[in-house]
């Protein structure tokens, strides 16, 4: 445990020195978008959060400080993929396209957007994760929808300053807190610790995260939960995240978060 709060000290102090520098970049290479009060703001900010991550645990695996295994290699593989062809999202999307369902239909019409790009890549993504990360047909199938699916889920959220962290930070821990085994979890520590540098930027509309990091995040949460969760609990969140999609393609997320005066609170929590 000690090994990685060190770890995700690092992550913290790595994240604090790039962002800054990061964020320049994609405002010089013409990468900003539109926040939600209309300002000109830096976009796809999360593919900072995706390299430093990547590069805390190549680091700890190379320095044998994380145990040679299988997880943290595929922890690793989820995450730079699904930060990877997030970011293409973010530079190449069409906005005008919305949801699941309407980049999947678009693909069926047999035109590919960004977004059914990423939906066909983040499944088969999760196939090949899962494969590695459970044992047998009911395992797999879940596993791989549980990565790709909350992968999705927080770049849902990513809607308003803080929501998709913060959003991200309860998932991670609610399934964590249901996990028989939480060694797996203790692998995405300096994922939180590269996100604790980057939170005040979201929070105060500085930056977006854009799909590369809420798409990585997602997808890392999703993996670890494969890791670690029971058949049982696996099926629950695979569930739980199938109904959250529906819920999100039939009304809005910001619109029910408006009405129940705690999650109102919470997702304003810290925000400028």
């Amino acid at each position: 445990m000690a090994v990685w709060l060190i770890l995700s000290a690092a992550a913290y102090g790595l994240a604090r020195v790039a962002l800054p520098g990061g964020l320049g970049l994609l405002a010089d290479g013409g990468l900003v978008r539109r926040n939600y009060r209309g300002e000109a703001v830096p976009a796809g900010a999360g593919i900072f959060i995706v390299l430093v991550y990547a590069t805390v645990l190549s680091a700890a695996s190379a320095a044998a400080l994380a145990r040679p295994a299988a997880f943290p290699v595929t922890l690793l593989f989820v995450t730079v993929a699904m930060g990877f062809v997030g970011f293409v999202d973010d530079v190449l999307g069409d906005k005008t396209v919305q949801g699941l369902w309407g980049h999947m239909g678009l693909l069926l019409r047999g035109r590919l957007s960004t977004g059914g790009l990423k939906a066909v890549f983040g499944g088969v993504t999760g196939l090949g994760a899962a494969a590695v990360l459970r044992d047998g047909a009911a395992g797999l199938l879940l596993g791989a929808l549980v990565i790709a699916l909350a992968s999705n889920a927080v770049n849902l959220l990513d809607l308003r300053p803080g929501r998709a962290v913060k959003g991200a930070a309860l998932l991670a821990a609610a399934l964590a807190g249901v996990s028989p085994d939480r060694q797996a979890w203790l692998y995405t520590l300096p994922l939180w610790g590269a996100l604790a540098a980057y939170a005040p930027y979201d929070l105060r509309a500085r930056a977006m995260m854009g799909d590369a990091g809420a798409n990585a995040v997602g997808a890392a949460v999703g993996a670890a939960a494969a890791a670690a969760l029971s058949l049982r609990g696996l099926g629950a969140a695979a569930a739980f995240l199938v109904l959250l999609h529906v819920w999100a393609e039939r009304g809005s997320i910001s619109a029910a978060i408006e009405r129940v005066p705690l999650l109102r609170r919470l997702d304003e929590l810290g925000r400028r």
